[in-house]
């Protein structure tokens, strides 16, 4: 399928909507919408309008006999079976992080941050646009899936010998990819490598402001939030190099390592991975 969609919004119009959920419910998970509760997992921060627009297609459209509808940040801290943690969710085109506790978002603590798995994707296409002919969106993904990792210490990465990996094209044509494999991901720790100005200065910079307005606005709180995990959820989180344990208390591109730079916050490092779940779980 091929449907048009806003930046962090809905579709430009109903019929894109409708063939959506259409295609979903009827050739993917095969239901009948008129006979299941539909549970819907919004971005934070979803507007009135946004809502009564879905609402109205899935009332009139497609007669379901219910909406529920929940923050994606706290349906993935249910699903991890907590209540309370703070969800870093790293989507296609901007990342949340937000404290959650007992059940309840902290708003003023949570941050948006317009960074996501898409800019991976560019970053990805932006470094081997020379040494492919014709470079496609979905190529680079592909690619980015296949080879990319976070880096342990990317200063040192980019000093040292990259062990290259290969990547056969649709073609038939072989691409050598280096230094590539880690650099793509840096975007979401240092946005400005790839001339993003207006993206801040990357998740590690946001986690530990969020951290900071947390202890002083809901000290109360803080220690709950902080002693459950924080689950790390979307495409880039799996990325190898996510679960190193053992690495240097330095900043770098492992989030598990710099996270420990919040030592002062009392927010201690451990890590976990479900065992019915590939998404990272980090506290």
């Amino acid at each position: 399928m091929n449907v048009k969609i806003k930046e962090m919004d809905l579709f430009k119009n109903a019929d894109d909507f409708e063939r959506l959920f259409s295609h979903m419910c009827y050739n993917e998970i095969r239901v009948a919408p008129e006979e299941h509760i539909i549970l819907i997992l919004e971005k934070l921060f979803t507007s009135r309008k946004s809502r009564q627009f879905m609402t109205e297609i899935l009332f009139s459209t497609f007669d379901v006999p219910g909406i529920v509808y929940l923050p994606q940040e706290l349906g993935i801290l249910l699903a991890s079976r907590r209540t309370t943690g703070m969800v870093m969710n790293i989507g296609y085109g901007y990342t949340t992080i937000v404290p959650i506790w007992k059940l309840n978002i902290l708003r003023n603590c949570a941050v948006v941050l317009p960074l996501g798995g898409n800019d991976v994707v560019n970053g990805m296409l932006l470094l081997t646009k020379d040494k492919m002919e014709d470079v496609k969106y979905a190529i680079s993904e592909d690619m980015m899936k296949a080879t990319a990792y976070l880096a342990e210490d990317f200063k040192g990465a980019m000093r040292s010998k990259t062990e290259k990996k290969t990547y056969e094209l649709p073609d038939g044509q072989v691409v050598d990819v280096d230094k590539e494999r880690f650099m793509c991901a840096e975007v979401l720790f240092d946005p400005k490598l790839f001339s993003l100005e207006d993206c801040g200065e990357g998740i590690i910079t946001e986690v530990k402001r969020v951290l900071n307005l947390l202890s002083t606005t809901h000290p109360e709180c803080f220690e709950d939030i902080t002693r459950d995990p924080m689950i790390i959820s979307g495409a880039p989180a799996k990325l190898p190099g996510c679960l190193s344990l053992s690495l240097p208390f330095s900043l770098s591109l492992s989030l598990c390592v710099s996270l420990c730079l919040s030592a002062s916050l009392n927010f201690s490092l451990r890590m976990l991975q479900l065992s019915n779940r590939k998404d990272i779980c980090i506290s």
